[in-house]
């Protein structure tokens, strides 16, 4: 499941469960990358529904940091559990990516913010 909420300019995306490959991961890939196509610049995953990554769910986050940058937009990450915090540590990850502790955060940091 993946919830879709707007804050002025800024998208949420909520996805819940397991972003792994068989349909929960493409799906938050797809509609991350459909809605920079649309022209959105701000986009966030609040990702504190989500029990599990893995390197399907690992790609779609790398593919909407690249995404963001190429359209001149921002992606970033919040709200993470320890288990997908884990993962990208173990990555390293973490320090290419846009993280915020926080939803209010990453919605305060973002250009169009309401």
């Amino acid at each position: 499941m993946l919830v879709e909420e707007t804050h002025g300019e800024v998208v949420v995306l909520i996805p819940e469960g397991r972003l792994v490959m068989g349909g929960p991961a493409e799906e938050f890939e797809k509609r991350v990358q459909d809605l920079f196509g649309e022209g959105k610049r701000a986009v966030i995953a609040d990702l504190h529904r989500v029990t599990q990554v893995d390197s399907t769910g690992i790609r779609g986050f790398v593919r909407g940091h690249t995404t963001a940058q190429k359209a001149g937009g921002r992606f970033a990450l919040c709200e993470q559990q320890y288990s997908v915090q884990l993962v990208l540590e173990i990555t390293r990850l973490n320090t290419l990516l846009e993280i915020h502790p926080s939803l209010q955060d990453a919605i305060e940091s973002m250009p169009g913010k309401k």
